[in-house]
């Protein structure tokens, strides 16, 4: 049972990182007094940087997409 608590509370996202993140924060609260304190530092620890990584991906392909389009609307323009 502890396991299973254990893989729930990874899968809540921090507040910086959800658009509905209050909502997942309250979710975090009502697991972590279940968890021992140790555990619930680790947990948080690894989510944020899987939640960072996602995020400076997601960043990277929207800037090149955009460089992208702002080229072949100039070249459409001077032609």
């Amino acid at each position: 049972y502890m396991c299973l608590e254990r893989e729930l509370f990874t899968f809540v996202a921090p507040s910086q990182c959800a658009p509905e993140g209050n909502e997942r924060e309250l979710e975090a609260d009502l697991l972590a007094p279940k968890l021992s304190d140790y555990s619930r530092v680790r947990i948080r620890y690894n989510k944020n940087i899987s939640c960072h990584t996602k995020k400076k991906k997601k960043k990277k392909k929207k800037k090149k997409n955009k460089k992208k389009k702002k080229k072949n609307e100039n070249e459409r323009r001077r032609h």
